[in-house]
């Protein structure tokens, strides 16, 4: 109620009530509310203490002081009732316990009334009553009260009770919810029990809404009600779904930089409220000191060693989601990194419940994933194939091993790269398939050979190539090994300067020289003779043996034909 009184002030010989102070005041109580409103003591032994308990809730800001009030004993009441802890404070927003003790005193079914009195509304108290039965026992379950406390909404959450035949004939019975039967499972529902026998009962409570849930459970022998215990829940969380394991913690794992990380899952309204979810993404920690998982092989750029900014790295689509019950969205989280980094991000989801405008934290997780480069570790940074062909040679495919470690923390796809003349083939020799890409799993190695075919140019001179081994390790990652392959093949080849002699008009009877450079340009000794061709016009050739001409050159050696050495064929 409200107060409001007036204090007047009297002064002496002037008069009375000359100032006056208004002094007003409001006082309040708490609204408690009780639960079960009936408390059932079903088929009690006459004279036997049970105990039950009510539940005394407080949804206010306030605390609330209760208290049983005693009962007043007549020699003739059916029923005794007490409590060892009558009386208490249930702080705002929970709920507290009386426990209820009693003791029929006559056979027959009872109906007790009690009172709880609520301190400051003393002229209102709390009316539940206590039902029970006086007889022998034969039939009942026990505990009368199955309470599951505090359990997530939507979450399945187990009790057990038993139920207990005392009699001397085995009875068929069958257990009902009575007011949210798609709440509950029963397992066994129905079937027989022994005499002096028991049978254990296991209730599962799948709450479809948050708050508190009481119902019974109805026990029927034949087609009768015979008795029934109570049920009690208080539903948590949220009624919001998510198909995969999210909250409160969600660990990626390792994921590579410089590529999306995109984790997708799809969101339901599994109540019966309208919900508008809305989603944001932040930084649950300070940035760290930037990672050092940088490839073997490779350094990055510049840029990639950037500091690390504060802002999230993870988003979320879409942020804004209106849901209808049973209504569902698929929701992508998207992550990336330009470098090595672990990363923790906080996702928070509130939601507009019902005709409420009040927005309500409902989900709240934390985002961990370490983002690192791809890694290998390569044998050889270079290889170089050296064939020197020799007469009596074939030229066949060389090969040497290339061995490649995988160094990171993920799988890699590594796809090779190549051109002729060289080939990329497996343990075995054999070429690899074109695009098909080998799996490296984390720390093993993978072995292979580098091809070289020296066939591939036979016009019989020198030559040499040199080709890049490109690997890609992920696909659509911009990081890529290289190693460097080069082939040389020999023949033994002459460089005869100039290539043509011009000899001009010379006058009958008289000659001319004109002078040759031969040089061995090959690694191999050289043999050679001079012969004219088949076709040529020049039918005679006569010899003059003043200097006798090298049966052959060896490798680098530069040999001069001139007048001087008067040694030319003479025609």
């Amino acid at each position: 109620m409200d107060f409001y009184r007036k204090m007047l002030v009297d002064l002496e010989g002037i008069g009375e009530g000359v100032v006056s102070l208004t002094i007003t005041a409001r006082c309040l109580v708490p609204e408690l509310q009780v639960y079960p409103q009936i408390l059932l003591y079903d088929e009690c032994q006459l004279k036997v203490p049970y105990q039950r308990k009510f539940l005394v809730a407080n949804n206010t800001a306030l605390p609330g002081c209760y208290g049983l009030i005693p009962q007043q004993r007549e020699e003739d009441s059916p029923v005794f009732y007490s409590s060892p802890k009558p009386c208490g404070i249930v702080q705002p927003h929970s709920i507290a316990e009386i426990p209820v003790i009693i003791e029929v005193q006559t056979l027959g079914e009872h109906r007790t009334n009690i009172l709880i009195g609520v301190f400051g509304d003393e002229r209102n108290p709390l009316r539940p009553d206590l039902r029970s039965s006086g007889q022998l026992a034969e039939i009942y379950p026990s505990p009368r009260l199955i309470e599951f406390g505090r359990i997530p909404a939507l979450q399945p959450t187990s009790r057990s009770f038993t139920l207990f035949n005392e009699g001397l004939v085995p009875t068929d019975f069958r257990l009902e919810i009575a007011c949210k039967p798609h709440c509950y499972a029963i397992e066994p529902r129905e079937g027989v029990i022994p005499a002096r026998g028991e049978v254990p009962v296991t209730v599962t409570a799948t709450l479809d809404d948050t708050g508190l849930f009481a119902d019974n459970i109805q026990l029927f022998l034949g087609n009768s009600l015979w008795t029934s215990c109570g049920l009690v829940a208080l539903g948590t969380g949220t009624t919001i779904v998510i198909d995969k394991p999210f909250a409160p913690d969600l660990d990626l794992g390792y994921q590579f930089s410089l590529l999306p990380c995109i984790h997708r899952f799809k969101v339901t309204n599994g109540g019966h409220h309208f919900h508008r979810l809305f989603w944001s993404v932040g930084c649950c920690s300070p940035p760290e000191e930037e990672g050092q998982g940088i490839s073997a092989l490779h350094s990055p750029k510049d840029d990639y060693q950037s500091p690390k900014s504060a802002t999230p790295v993870f988003g979320l689509e879409p942020l804004l989601k209106d849901l209808q019950p049973g209504e569902s969205v698929d929701m992508v989280l998207r992550g990336f990194s330009r470098i090595p980094q672990e990363v923790q991000d906080y996702v928070l989801c509130e939601a507009v419940i019902g005709t409420t405008s009040k927005k309500e934290k409902i989900i709240e997780t934390v985002i961990t994933c370490e983002f690192i480069h791809p890694s290998i570790e390569a044998s050889a940074r270079e290889f170089s194939f050296w064939v020197e062909k020799k007469p009596s040679d074939v030229l066949t495919l060389q090969y040497q091993p290339l061995a490649l470690k995988n160094t990171c923390l993920l799988p890699l796809d590594l796809m090779l790269d190549l051109e002729q003349p060289f080939l990329v083939c497996d343990e075995d020799q054999q070429p690899l398939p074109d695009g098909q890409p080998v799996t490296v799993d984390v720390g093993e190695t993978c072995h292979l050979y580098i091809a070289f075919d020296p066939a591939y140019e036979l016009d019989f001179k020198s030559w040499k190539k040199e080709r890049v081994l490109k690997i890609d390790m992920v696909r659509g990652h911009p990081f890529v090994e290289r190693i460097t392959l080069r082939g040389e093949v020999h023949f033994p080849n002459l460089q005869i300067q100039p290539g043509t002699l011009e000899f001009g008009c010379i006058v009958a009877g008289t000659e001319e020289a004109r002078s040759l450079e031969i040089t061995n340009c090959s690694p191999l000794p050289v043999k050679y003779r001079w012969s004219f061709h088949s076709d040529s016009q020049v039918n005679n050739l006569r010899y003059v043996h003043l200097c006798p001409f090298p049966e052959a050159l060896l490798p680098g050696v530069l040999f001069v034909l001139g007048k001087e050495q008067s040694c030319w064929p003479r025609i």
